[in-house]
């Protein structure tokens, strides 16, 4: 529905297939969406740089999720974020500013709000913009360590 609406964006899909998920979209249908010009399947990807620097928004609609990745890797290379409203999920974006909740399984508000990103290119660059910024101050490497210290200094108190 989404490429119907907007068919001079590309929507790639990329991982592998859960085979052995019996909720998962199978093999086939991947497929045929791909014969159908709806999505480009990738596959397993060893290496997510290349697709996030060619994003503009980057898309996770997980059903639950501990802290996600793709979300932190997705808005450290500025892209604008949609994803569900699920545990972790949440915890990765910061909601009208980096990106937009959905409602797990409700596809209609995902396609809207992809749709909204699709149509608003300032709103996506600014969510871009504002993702690089707190994926930078919440997530580098330097204010893990400092943040994990903390904690410790909590625990052990301050010696």
């Amino acid at each position: 529905r989404l490429k119907a609406l907007a068919p001079e964006w590309r929507f790639v899909l990329a991982g592998a297939a859960g085979y052995d998920n019996p909720s998962a979209i199978g093999v086939e249908q991947l497929q045929s969406w791909e014969a159908e010009g709806c999505i480009e399947w990738l596959g397993h990807v060893d290496d997510m740089t290349p697709l996030f620097r060619d994003a503009a928004i980057v898309c996770l609609p997980s059903y639950r999720e501990g802290m996600p990745k793709a979300l932190l890797e997705a808005a450290a290379a500025g892209c604008a974020v949609v994803t569900t409203d699920v545990t972790g999920c949440r915890e990765a974006i910061e909601t009208g500013v980096t990106g937009d909740l959905v409602p797990v399984h409700d596809s209609d508000a995902l396609g809207q709000a992809l749709l909204s990103l699709v149509k608003d290119e300032r709103r996506r660059q600014a969510y871009g913009a504002k993702g690089q910024e707190r994926a930078k101050a919440m997530f580098s490497i330097a204010s893990v360590v400092s943040q994990t210290v903390e904690i410790y200094k909590g625990i052990l108190g301050d010696e």
